[in-house]
């Protein structure tokens, strides 16, 4: 009994130490010694907030009008005045918009003329007319001002031309873009509509984890002992990472996801040589990925115990904010952040690897995950404000709300599944402070694994991708794939499987999915043919996918032609803050009314002589 007892034991820890072996600075551990105390626990108000979730609507209707965004601000129209679509380009109400960006608007009653001004623009238009005036210089257009529901409006190109803008049409969000300035063409991701937005347009990608690329180059830094994941033998470093950083780029790939912890990190953390040389390290994968125009989502590993002085562990890091382990943390997250903010191979920040798998049955409850997640993304934004950041999460556990509320009471875990309404509070507590929500969904939707209780039937459903794209939009987040991968890879001939995965992203509209991985170059383990993808049919059906997905989405229906070379080009023109616009009398051109009255006479008169003959006929027939 004794020795059962013994390999049950040896068989969890085993379990435990390959859930953490990409994480090899995090070692929480079941028997972590820990006494709750109130700062851990929600109060009853704080509670009140975390189970409310009345603000969500877990039954959301399509969009019924189209929604316009200037940038990534929303301009809101009011009653009848909504965007349409028609004539193969969408038209927008022209008072509402403009006024809605911050110009003045004045239309002529007689003439259906209209101009709009700002300190830097005068344009100038006409109802019916295919032309447009910036600047006293004129522009041929492919639509022209009409009138619809009461007021102008403007076409596509319209806004283009006059705004030297990008303009863009999402049809399955139902969304119009107009895009100035910087949000053209910086390459920075962005949000708009709850959307992935990229150069004014809509992100849609699936690439790879490259998740040993950083130890690849610090290898060269770090000397270690070989063989090793993290510190590769010479044939395996530099030159195999510009291999497959050059690879994928030649495949047409845009992105991939690192991980950028490592020991030279955690020697760093106590020597500030090591970390000088961290810093050179870094420097060269951010060289490598800016040559072969290769974005990352950076994966920062700031669960680590390497930030923990003495005395202090990752409890004190994730669930004591004013600890030395965080300020350490901190410290590190704006000076890692602040030195490469301003490259182009960022694409998005990531605060730790599936770090909500350490909630509530180790000693650290989703709430203090939540919260830390919270503040990290505050520092980043301090430091960067233009770059997205994610949490880096695995996908929601099927009990992960009944694990929290029992680790609040005390009673121990609890693995019961959630409900629907019970994993939108736990999205609530864990996402509330993140731009981007982040799932690890391995073969969901043809590998039964994550479940949830449906409260209307009584019944067990399977989370698909399907599933996941809906409750992203009832929490109104994007979701961000960071991995993902079909636990059938023992016949990689056979991609079937791999391609109903793989098209179950797409057909979602799952806008950014990382494989895992792509070239795995680190020794001492042996990874199998699905997590170490360099050739072979499994390859080919994720570069195909990559094309479909950009395929099904990325259909601009509506650019017109923008302006080039003038001094207008760099602008960038923000919606005003908290405007909703209504129709004026001004905005229906003279001859509307005109034409009414002349109808009405038109009909007054006709009635007339109707009137007059009846009285004729009935005295003649008197």
């Amino acid at each position: 009994m004794r020795h059962s007892k013994q390999a049950i034991v040896i068989l969890l820890c085993l379990i435990l130490t390959f859930s953490f072996c990409l994480q090899p600075n995090a070692t929480l551990s079941e028997d972590t010694k820990y006494e709750e105390t109130s700062d851990t626990l929600a109060t009853e108000e704080e509670w009140a907030k975390e189970t409310d979730i009345s603000d969500l609507d877990l039954d959301p209707e399509e969009p019924k009008y189209i929604t316009v965004c200037l940038n990534t601000d929303i301009i809101k129209m009011s009653g009848i005045q909504q965007p349409i679509a028609e004539n193969e380009t969408v038209y927008v109400p022209l008072r509402a918009f403009y006024e809605g960006a911050d110009f003045t608007v004045k239309s002529n009653f007689f003439t259906g003329a209209v101009t709009v001004k700002n300190d830097d623009l005068e344009i100038k238009g006409r109802l019916l007319s295919k032309k447009v005036t910036v600047n006293g210089k004129s522009y041929d257009l492919n639509h022209s001002i009409i009138y619809r529901r009461g007021c102008l409006y403007a076409p596509a190109d319209f806004l283009s031309v006059s705004l030297n803008a990008k303009v863009w049409y999402d049809e399955l969000g139902k969304t119009f873009t107009v895009s100035t300035g910087k949000y053209k063409n910086d390459g920075v991701l962005r949000i708009a509509n709850g959307k992935l937005y990229m150069d004014g347009a809509p992100y849609y990608e699936i690439s790879f984890n490259k998740f040993d690329l950083c130890y690849q180059i610090h290898a060269k830094y770090f000397p270690g002992i070989y063989p090793s994941y993290e510190w590769p033998e010479e044939q395996f470093q530099y030159p195999a990472a510009e291999d497959a950083v050059s690879q994928l780029h030649s495949l047409g790939f845009r992105s991939i996801r690192v991980f950028v912890s490592s020991s030279g990190r955690t020697l760093g953390m106590k020597n500030e040589a090591d970390m000088e040389k961290y810093y050179q390290a870094m420097d060269d994968l951010f060289d490598l990925c800016d040559k072969y125009e290769i974005k990352m989502v950076v994966c920062m590993g700031l669960f680590s115990t390497g930030f923990c002085p003495n005395g202090e562990n990752l409890i004190d890091l994730i669930g004591d904010l004013g600890s030395e382990s965080f300020k350490n943390a901190e410290e590190y997250t704006r000076t890692f952040v602040e030195r490469y903010k301003d490259r182009k191979s960022v694409l998005m920040w990531e605060i730790q690897n599936e770090g909500n798998l350490e909630a509530d049955h180790t000693q650290i409850s989703a709430r203090q995950i939540g919260n830390f997640y919270a503040r990290l993304v505050n520092v980043i934004h301090e430091v960067d404000p233009e770059h997205l950041v994610t949490g880096g999460d695995g996908s929601l556990r099927d009990s992960q709300w009944h694990m929290y509320t029992k680790k609040r009471t005390g009673e121990g875990n609890f693995w019961g599944r959630d409900t629907l309404p019970e994993r939108f509070m736990a999205y609530k507590i864990l996402y509330h402070g993140v731009d981007v929500v982040s799932m690890h969904p391995y073969s969901v939707g043809v590998q039964p694994n994550y479940f949830f209780v449906d409260e209307g039937v009584f019944e067990v459903k399977d989370v698909d991708f399907d599933y996941l794209a809906y409750e992203m939009k009832v929490f109104g987040k994007p979701l961000y794939a960071g991995e993902v991968a079909v636990n059938a890879d023992k016949v990689p001939e056979e991609n079937s499987v791999n391609e109903r995965y793989l098209d179950s992203i797409i057909e979602a509209g799952i806008q950014l999915t990382h494989w895992w991985t792509f070239h795995a170059d680190r020794q001492g383990f042996h990874d199998g043919y699905g997590w170490d993808i360099t050739y072979g049919p499994l390859l080919d059906t994720i570069v195909a996918a990559n094309k479909k997905i950009q395929e099904r989405y990325c259909v601009n229906g509506c650019a017109g032609d923008s302006l080039e070379n003038t001094d207008i080009a760099a602008k960038e023109i923000k919606a005003a803050a908290a405007f909703e616009a209504q129709s004026k009398i001004s905005d229906v051109p003279v001859f509307i009314p005109l034409a009414i009255i002349v109808i009405a006479a038109a009909l007054v008169i006709i009635l007339t002589k109707v009137s007059k003959n009846k009285k004729n006929k009935q005295k003649e027939s008197n």
